[in-house]
């Protein structure tokens, strides 16, 4: 999409950027919409925060959200870790 261009995308429409493009969105009301994103995902919490503290105000989901997120990282930092020490015998 250039600048400027109005798009209107129906359901189960794919919608896919190239490196750094970005969109804004308007959502009608009881609209979803999956996000999926690659990279370092930490360097995007600071984002999620700001965007509930100032936007949403949705401090329910902000909890569950980093509940989850700090479960799955110690689990992820205990799978690195345990690779990385030799195994007992």
């Amino acid at each position: 999409m250039r600048a400027g261009q109005d798009s209107n995308f129906s359901v189960g429409d794919t919608v896919l950027h190239v490196w750094g493009e970005a969109t804004a969105v308007n959502f009608a009301a009881g609209t979803w919409m999956v996000e999926y994103g690659r990279g370092f995902i930490p360097s995007t919490m600071a984002f999620a925060l700001a965007d509930t503290l100032f936007s949403t105000t949705d401090f329910v989901t902000m909890f569950y959200t980093f509940r989850i997120y700090t479960k799955a990282l110690i689990q992820e930092a205990g799978l690195c870790l345990s690779s990385l020490l030799p195994a007992s015998r």
